[in-house]
């Protein structure tokens, strides 16, 4: 594994939007610069009433944050309700 060396800083105006293949809702990775083997930060676009593919991960962690409304986030069996303040 590669660690990440130095700093790196990816103004909002540099991210590179696509749409997703599967769910034709786009995102941005923050760290396809970096080079990172296990970490990932992708920013999604979700508009309202919509949602990311159930998946899992066996080797690395997702980050969720909610920036503008409200989102759920199921895991396992729960399903909190996310509040943006």
């Amino acid at each position: 594994m590669n660690p990440i060396t130095g700093y790196h800083l990816i103004p909002p105006d540099d991210l590179v939007w696509r749409e997703s293949t599967l769910t034709k809702i786009p995102n941005a990775d923050q760290l396809e610069r970096t080079g990172p083997e296990i970490l990932g930060a992708l920013l999604r676009h979700l508009p309202p009433f919509s949602a990311n593919t159930l998946h899992k991960h066996l080797r690395s962690e997702e980050f969720y944050f909610v920036l503008e409304g409200t989102g759920r986030v199921r895991i396992g069996d729960v399903s909190p309700k996310i509040l943006c303040s």
